[in-house]
């Protein structure tokens, strides 16, 4: 697996430097070299212990991003060198904390490294911000900091390599939301993007998951008392339809597309619910009900993921029909695949083995439970945005329709006058015809 891993990485970067030669008639050769470059320098010198040669690394590649920043402005390029850059200066430091920053921006080139190949999904899309030689240099990244033989064999849980993960979403879905026009924070798919808020809260209780199971409680529930805030106004919003000040704020700062657009968006409201109950109910050791208190951890966390990866799945299916009219789909691939990570994350937390994860009798029946019930609600969203959609339809049409009856009667009016002034002997059995037609057209 380990040779794999280091073969996959050498094969992305040459095949990135064979698309990045072919692409030199581009006019965007310079553009898409430069990270290519960067990448390269990072492998070769991947190995050594060093630490000078690891901060020679991480200078050089500092003054290669903010040169490419400052020149050429591609917020693809940009993205790609910034994560790459901050992957070489966490390498200057041992320990759990710089581990955790390099895992969460090797995910975040990960997601970079596939939207390339989402964008070719859609047909007639946007033109990709990233290309495939760019997508192949964040890909061997990504594997070099995920193959533990090249990293002295270090490691993490895999509950701290999902929350990682989303971590990873919430960095892609922020610059993405601030850079208008950009498909960075869609997945590379012409899906609605996730609301700043709504992916910020996501990783605030991945944090506190994090926290919780290294025993800093305190921190932890500090984290999730800052979700308690927005979770409840949207709840109190999207319940009672209570609009507070807020919104029109953050709509200001640009973090909300309309003013009464709810602080969390639509399905992520409850996946966020439901995960901080599940990290609130997250136990210790030695507490009472621990086992139960798992269970039901897991449980919402393998329902949430169960939920989440449907409706990812679905908007997968949905990709070649994504055009006005021919999708009923309004989500956001980005939200679905974030909260997909968080419940997996929530599905495999703590020290239990594999087997007792996934087999427990009381996680898989909250899971059952709990996912029964997810898809009834699901369901049920799914039927009334059909509704609405068809609403929605129905209502354009009506307008066009009534546009065009009004159209018809001007004509005939101005047909009218003139029949009159010119043949009124025959002016009235020709108006009748007209109104015939018209009548028989509408």
């Amino acid at each position: 697996m380990q040779w794999a891993q280091r073969f996959a990485a050498a094969l992305a970067w040459v095949m990135a430097a064979g698309f990045t030669l072919v692409n030199m008639d581009s006019g965007h050769f310079v553009d898409d070299s430069v990270p290519v470059v960067g990448v390269l320098v990072a492998i070769a010198t991947w190995r050594s212990e060093q630490r000078q040669v690891r901060a020679a690394v991480a200078g050089l590649l500092s003054v290669l991003f903010l040169v490419h920043a400052w020149q050429f402005h591609a917020l693809g390029s940009c993205l790609v060198l910034a994560a790459t850059t901050i992957i070489a200066w966490a390498r200057l430091w041992r320990g759990y904390w710089p581990e955790f920053i390099m895992r969460v921006f090797a995910a975040a080139l990960l997601l970079l490294a596939i939207q390339p190949v989402l964008g070719a999904l859609q047909p007639a899309g946007a033109r990709a911000e990233i290309g495939w030689s760019l997508a192949l240099s964040a890909l061997a990244m990504f594997l070099l900091v995920y193959t533990p033989a090249l990293r002295a064999g270090r490691t993490l849980d895999t509950s701290t390599e999902l929350v990682a993960f989303v971590l990873a979403f919430t960095v892609v879905a922020l610059v993405g939301w601030h850079a208008p026009g950009s498909l960075v924070g869609r997945m590379g798919v012409s899906y609605l993007p996730m609301r700043p808020i709504s992916t910020l809260t996501l990783a605030l209780l991945a944090m506190a998951l994090l926290l919780r199971q290294r025993d800093q409680e305190r921190v932890a529930w500090i984290l999730m008392g800052i979700v308690v805030v927005p979770l409840a106004l949207t709840l109190l919003q999207t319940v009672a339809g209570i609009t507070t000040p807020l919104n029109a704020l953050l709509h200001q700062w640009g973090w909300l597309p309309r003013a009464t657009t709810p602080l969390i968006g639509g399905y992520t409201d409850y996946g966020v619910l439901t995960t901080w109950v599940a990290v609130a109910l997250l136990p210790q050791a030695l507490q009472r009900w621990e086992n139960a208190r798992w269970g039901i951890t897991r449980g919402l966390g393998i329902a949430m993921a169960s939920v989440a990866g449907m409706a990812a799945l679905g908007l997968l299916i949905q990709l070649p029909y994504h055009r006005e009219g021919m999708s009923m789909y309004q989500i956001s691939l980005t939200a679905t695949a974030q909260l997909g990570a968080m419940g997996l994350a929530l599905a495999v937390a703590g020290e239990n083995s594999l087997r007792e994860r996934l087999f427990g009798v009381l996680p898989m029946a909250a899971a059952l439970v709990l996912g029964g019930m997810f898809w009834l609600a699901a369901t049920a969203d799914r039927d009334a945005m059909a509704r609405r959609v068809m609403e929605t339809q129905t209502a354009s049409a009506s307008a066009t329709f009534q546009r065009g009856v009004e159209l018809r009667r001007s004509a005939l009016r101005q047909l009218s006058s003139s029949l009159v002034a010119a043949r009124p002997d025959v002016a009235e059995d020709l108006f009748d015809r007209h109104v015939t037609d018209m009548v028989k057209a509408a």
